[in-house]
């Protein structure tokens, strides 16, 4: 369990992160040492970018448009999902013209990787290249955060930004080499030896 003192105008908090795996267990914080602590549930974070073929009313975009809302059903209907971030108009996000960002929390990585290879979902993932052009990699970035926090669009792409920069760290981490919540290396059957 990762402990965090933060500071807040009412005076000290302690917050404790919890493991996906201990999440049922949690209890709701208690007094120690006159600071308040809050427990939070860890809760795993991601965006994506990928660079349009087209604009969203063009012709060779009409089939990734068309899955859209299917897509974004069959996420907030799947285990584990939490939240995703929306636009104004409560639909995807376009930071420009061609450039599309999705930003999620999900109560896991297997969550959201059953979602994102195992459903639908993977199928479209198959035939992204009729949709989208090659985009600097990595294009995902994944990343802890506590119960209460929902990442912006900024918080989003600076974690993106930080792992293109740096490499997985636990502040930012891609698909195959990845962190726990206290920010251990997790090794998964098949990636070693994998960037």
């Amino acid at each position: 369990m990762l402990i965090l003192q933060l500071w807040r105008d009412s005076g000290p908090t302690l917050c404790r992160f919890v493991p996906p795996q201990l999440q049922d267990r949690r209890d709701h914080g208690a007094t120690v040492g006159g600071a308040v602590t809050v427990t939070h549930v860890a809760l795993l974070a991601q965006v994506n970018v990928a660079r349009m073929r087209g604009t969203l009313d063009s012709a060779e975009m009409s089939g990734f448009v068309a899955a859209l809302d299917p897509v974004y059903r069959l996420a907030e209907e799947s285990p584990g999902f939490v939240w995703r971030l929306r636009d104004g108009g409560g639909g995807h996000v376009v930071v420009s013209d061609l450039m599309v960002v999705n930003v999620s929390v999900w109560r896991g990585y297997e969550q959201l990787h059953a979602f994102v290879y195992r459903s639908h979902h993977g199928a479209l993932v198959k035939r992204r290249d009729r949709w989208f052009l090659p985009t600097p990699q990595p294009s995902t970035a994944l990343w802890w955060i506590a119960d209460d926090h929902r990442p912006t669009l900024a918080d989003a792409t600076a974690r993106l930004a930080h792992l293109r920069r740096h490499g997985p760290t636990p502040q930012a981490f891609g698909l195959r080499r990845r962190f726990d919540p206290v920010g251990r290396p997790v090794h998964s059957r098949g990636a070693r030896g994998r960037a």
